[in-house]
């Protein structure tokens, strides 16, 4: 028989580890939790597996993902708030100076918009599914259109990818 650490241990076909995260995050006052594995831990490997596939998910699903900022409007939403920044009157084009002192010329290419995004953070939520998990995307963009808050894109556990709006 395998020496097995506590946390590891089989309870109801999760490991008591699962049921401690769980229990933590259903807890209204608490917002995140942290679980800090030793890269010698012998169960990292299948943490880290399932993390990276969902990575790998986010990575090969992209244009998805730039699709849904699109389709909700994010390109017209970043022309309205960069328009409330300081004018630049030194341009021949209509020109802003973003918080980040950044300039923004309008209109706004799509091109441009999908190149200046970059994620903020990313959650994998393994909660409902273990298998596949919601993801939720925070992400920013530089130019900082929105005044340093962020978009929110969520993936449900059947990778259906929706716009949730600004966050911030």
């Amino acid at each position: 028989r395998r020496n097995i650490l506590t946390e590891y241990a089989l309870l109801s076909h999760k490991t008591v580890l699962e049921h401690t995260v769980y229990a933590l995050l259903n807890c209204p006052y608490v917002g995140n939790v942290i679980v800090g594995v030793s890269a010698e831990d012998e169960y990292f490997d299948i943490l880290e597996e399932k993390i990276t596939e969902q990575i790998k998910w986010i990575e090969e699903n992209r244009e998805k993902i730039e699709k849904a900022l699109t389709d909700y409007g994010c390109i017209s939403l970043a022309e309205d708030w960069a328009s409330s920044a300081e004018k630049a009157d030194d341009e021949e084009q209509e020109c802003y100076i973003m918080e980040d002192g950044q300039k923004v010329f309008f209109p706004i290419s799509e091109e441009e918009f999908l190149n200046s995004l970059y994620f903020e953070s990313i959650s994998i939520d393994f909660r409902s599914d273990t298998e596949n998990p919601e993801i939720e995307l925070f992400i920013s963009c530089s130019p900082d259109y929105f005044a340093y808050h962020v978009l929110h894109v969520s993936a449900d556990s059947e990778k259906n990818v929706k716009c949730r709006g600004l966050a911030g």
